[in-house]
């Protein structure tokens, strides 16, 4: 299949990304510090939550460096088991009326 071979299964595959999205949770752990050091010296609240913002970056970009470095096939394989995925979109279908459309429905026999 055409697909399948695009799809590198080694765990080098993303290296490049990675190493990128390491170097900007680098830069935003170092700036979270140099904020959070002058709003403390000036006293601003709203500097100071910016500085957390920062911090909550570095979390989110150490994740997505995390997940680039399993491969293809772990990540594939840590989806969600049938009995926690969301009931089909055919169970949620209302049932559908026998007969022409706008002909009246005969009641149920009992």
């Amino acid at each position: 299949m055409a697909a399948s071979s695009s799809l590198n299964d080694s765990p080098n595959a993303y290296a490049g990304l990675r190493r990128v999205v390491l170097v900007v949770a680098a830069l935003n752990f170092g700036y979270f510090w140099v904020e959070t050091a002058v709003a403390l010296a000036i006293g601003s609240v709203a500097l100071l939550a910016d500085g957390v913002d920062f911090l909550e970056d570095t979390a989110v970009n150490l994740l997505i460096a995390l997940a680039l470095a399993w491969p293809l096939r772990r990540r594939a394989d840590l989806r969600a088991p049938a009995s926690l995925s969301p009931p089909s979109l055919e169970s949620r279908r209302a049932p559908r009326a026998v007969g022409p459309p706008g002909a009246a429905r005969a009641p149920a026999a009992r």
